[in-house]
């Protein structure tokens, strides 16, 4: 009898430990189908997406592979929706979580789903993974705004940073109301670009922001959003102009 009774709880044992292991990693060489099943319960390889609770679902957004001090990381980025959510300024959510390889099966280290709200009109525009730092890695997205003869645009860095993804910065790239029916003398325009540079001391990347102007006469607020061209270092916490200590993004 008391024989049976440690072995019937054993087997439990081993199956709650074999349920939270299926909850936790997957087993093989990892995919957005298997993580997409191990975060949400249930995936559609058609649509890319997940079924969640309240006529929610989460599509695959972007995928990033990565090699920190010899550990293999992969990252998935999903999108969160109602298919009710379609006006102008409807954003969706994004998501990100973070698989580490360990022998043979990719432990969930990191599952953040509402790490920011992007987008409009019920979705995510563009975004690209990118190389941030010899150990750093994220995702770039695009982001735009239209309305009343305004179009602006800007694009944000989230990144995986010890052991977490955050909000690295937000740069405007561009500006202008010159399809308004405002004066000539109130109407403006400017453009921005960035590019990565070398890396510094602590293994991030520079960035390096140059300016493309138009006629900027200068409109109430627009000088404060318009980014200073130079090169920008992170110490640690920002990104902040070498020269001026200005934080990337504006004053």
């Amino acid at each position: 009898m008391y024989r049976h009774a440690v072995v019937t709880l054993y087997l439990v044992a081993v199956l709650a430990t074999a349920r939270a292991q299926s909850s936790e990693s997957i087993d093989g060489e990892i995919n957005e189908a298997k993580a997409m099943r191990l975060l949400f319960g249930n995936y559609d390889p058609k649509q890319r997406a997940s079924t969640l609770p309240e006529k929610t679902f989460a599509e695959v957004y972007a995928t990033q592979s990565a090699t920190i001090d010899e550990t293999r990381l992969w990252f998935l980025y999903t999108t969160s929706n109602t298919p009710d959510n379609k006006c102008h300024a409807c954003q969706v959510t994004l998501g990100a979580a973070a698989f580490e390889q360990q022998g043979s099966r990719w432990v969930k280290k990191v599952d953040n789903r509402k790490l920011d709200s992007i987008g409009h009109d019920g979705y995510a525009q563009d975004s690209k993974p990118v190389q941030w730092g010899t150990k750093s890695f994220g995702l770039l997205v695009d982001n735009s705004w239209t309305g009343y003869g305004q179009l602006s645009s800007w694009q944000s860095l989230y990144g995986y940073e010890s052991g977490t993804f955050r909000l690295i910065f937000t740069i405007p790239l561009s500006d202008t109301n010159g399809f308004s029916l405002l004066p000539d003398n109130e109407k403006y325009a400017w453009d921005a670009a960035w590019r990565f540079g070398p890396p510094s001391a602590n293994g991030v990347f520079d960035i390096a922001v140059t300016l493309k102007m138009g006629s900027i006469p200068k409109a109430k607020g627009q000088r404060e959003r318009i980014p200073v061209a130079g090169t920008y270092r992170y110490d640690g916490k920002t990104y902040k102009h070498r020269q001026t200590s200005v934080p990337l993004g504006g004053k």
